[in-house]
């Protein structure tokens, strides 16, 4: 029977070197193995990380003061050539708020007055009449729409002349009352 224990502890000696072997080797990258640069770029970005971290955790209270006196000293240099962040935030919001205008090369809308209580029915006819006389992949008209004042219907279009050939023909549309 110390036969048998001996035994199975010699198997457990072997077995636990394969697993180093197995470990040691799963750990390894394989000289075959071919990366893409994405990957490669990516992980040399996480190492540079993870260095400027270990860096600044073994840095000195004085190296760590230094580099933020230089930070402070860059921002500072930039303000005075380029003005303050907040300048350039309000010139942005500016310059945003300037693009959502309108301009020249948008659609406009058009009122149109029609008979009371008809206004989804002839937004509906406008829409399905715009569908049957797309040509070329180029709509006439953007959109047609009604609010909740009777008696008229809205029409978004490039120009008045496609707007009139929508609405032309169809019935409860008074086509002389166009206004932008």
């Amino acid at each position: 029977e110390l036969r048998f224990f001996d035994e199975e502890a010699a198997d457990a000696e072997d077995s636990e070197d394969d697993e180093g072997d197995y470990l040691d080797r799963e750990n390894r990258v394989p000289e075959d193995l071919v990366l893409d640069k994405d990957v490669i770029a990516a992980a040399q970005k996480v190492d540079s990380r993870h260095q400027a971290n270990r860096d600044f955790l073994n840095a000195s209270a004085e190296e760590i003061a230094e580099q933020y006196r230089v930070k402070h000293k860059r921002e500072q240099e930039f303000k005075s050539n380029y003005g303050s962040t907040d300048e350039m935030r309000h010139t942005n919001i500016a310059v945003a708020q300037q693009a959502l205008l309108p301009s020249i090369k948008d659609p406009k809308i058009f009122k149109i007055k029609c008979k009371p209580g008809f206004e989804m029915q002839l937004v509906r006819s406008i829409l399905l009449k715009t569908m049957d006389l797309k040509q070329g992949g180029f709509l006439k008209i953007k959109s047609a729409f009604c609010t909740s004042t009777k008696g008229f219907i809205y029409v978004e279009s490039l120009n008045e002349t496609f707007a009139k050939e929508i609405v032309q023909g169809l019935r409860q549309m008074y086509v002389n009352s166009f206004a932008q």
